[in-house]
């Protein structure tokens, strides 16, 4: 079912001023009804505010992109990828190096999987620092508490492999 401008108009009539600024401010709102409502403020008298921008122009991209391109936050960066992600990725080399038969392709296994990671999350903090002040102070102090916090981790994972 196709909504015409002149029924739109009719519907547009028959707001209060304060929902129809509202409408035309949701920015969800065709280009056949942008035209109707803003003939009806005009006939009204209402001040036309400039159209906002589409939702089609909100950022969509997944959020491992917006760390790896350091858009997002160094506080989400630190607590999402270098804290809860090296974590779950120790977890998870752990439990995939127990299933080799070998001891060496235990620690091969382990290795392959917690290395990139670090290495991720290395260029992910220093990324997400960069630009703001005292961006290489923060990204040093943000990397030693990673590795603090995360190295026993990292370390008896490391030597339970080697039982």
């Amino acid at each position: 079912m196709e909504i015409s401008e002149k029924s739109l108009i009719e519907l547009y009539s028959q707001k209060q001023p304060d929902e129809l600024v509202a409408l035309h401010q949701s920015g969800n709102l065709t280009e056949t009804a942008y035209s109707a409502i803003e003939s009806v403020m005009k006939k009204s008298n209402i001040d036309i505010p400039e159209r906002p921008e589409p939702y089609s122009n909100i950022q969509t991209e997944d959020s491992l992109k917006q760390y790896w391109k350091g858009s997002k936050s160094l506080k989400s960066a630190f607590w999402v990828i270098s804290m809860a992600g090296s974590l779950v990725v120790i977890f998870f080399a752990f439990v995939a190096a127990k299933l080799g038969q070998a001891p060496y392709s235990k620690l091969a296994i382990y290795s392959a999987i917690t290395n990139p990671y670090f290495i991720f999350v290395v260029v992910v903090l220093w990324r997400c620092a960069k630009g703001k002040s005292k961006w290489l102070l923060k990204f040093i102090g943000l990397l030693t508490i990673t590795i603090v916090v995360t190295l026993p981790f990292f370390m008896y994972g490391f030597m339970a492999l080697n039982r």
